[in-house]
């Protein structure tokens, strides 16, 4: 790091370029000096999270289901043709778009009839094919268990109308939804450690930063080791005693 300072010498104010060296070792010593300092920052920071995800966050359910879509409606033997497998992925891409299309999820909503637009039902839906395959993943996100998996069962049985729209293979119902026991989300174990990383940094920067930008001269042996010159002599502190 490259400071420049002013010096009043005999001449007038003489510049000078100094080159501040910041020793790793110096930085671990600085930091373990604080040690308490930063376990107090990690232990608030990890508490913190942990009251917030659990207290404040509202818990996420995932019910979970799948599908397999097929290119042709016979079933497929062990000498199927390559061909065929990459239709069924194609094939599957376009049940994805209808399965959250506007008219298929008000078809759900009225069939579920608990009080779900089809916007919403959009937003807790997600699907993603399996390792590239023909497989279906289909999730619906709620912060009731019950409603996700009603609202996934709902999207599975309707599936037969997405095969009547596209007039083109079939789409079987694999893994129906079950009601999911525990949230997805918040991650309260993540959050936690999360928290507590985060609050060691900031302690970290708190303790490194203001050594980094200090140039204060404390004493004669560091402006000779700074400007490369000797001095020639030190003023004492003189303390006054008051009677």
């Amino acid at each position: 790091m490259l400071y420049n300072d002013n010096i009043l010498g005999i001449g007038g104010a003489i510049d000078l370029e100094w080159e501040r060296e910041i020793k790793i070792t110096d930085i671990i010593t600085l930091i373990w000096r604080r040690k308490w300092l930063i376990a107090a920052f990690v232990l608030i920071a990890a508490v913190a999270a942990y009251c917030y995800s659990t207290y404040y966050v509202t818990p996420q359910y995932t019910a979970t289901g799948t599908l397999i879509v097929r290119n042709a409606e016979e079933k497929v033997n062990t000498n199927v043709e390559l061909g065929e497998l990459n239709a069924s992925r194609v094939l599957a891409n376009t049940y994805i778009e209808i399965l959250k299309s506007g008219n298929f999820t008000n078809v759900v909503a009225s069939d579920i009839n608990l009080n779900y637009t089809a916007s919403q039902i959009r937003g807790m839906l997600t699907i993603t094919p399996r390792d590239e395959t023909e497989i279906l993943e289909v999730r619906v996100r709620n912060t009731n268990p019950h409603h996700a998996a009603i609202i996934l069962n709902a999207i599975l049985n309707n599936v037969d109308a997405a095969v009547r729209i596209v007039k083109a293979g079939t789409a079987i119902v694999l893994d129906p939804a079950t009601v999911p026991k525990a949230p997805s989300s918040p991650n309260i174990p993540r959050n936690t450690v999360l928290g507590g990383f985060i609050g060691a940094l900031i302690s970290a920067l708190i303790i490194v930063l203001p050594h980094i930008f200090d140039i204060t001269v404390r004493d004669e042996k560091e402006i000779s080791e700074r400007y490369k010159i000797p001095v020639l002599g030190v003023i004492p502190t003189i303390k006054s005693e008051r009677n």
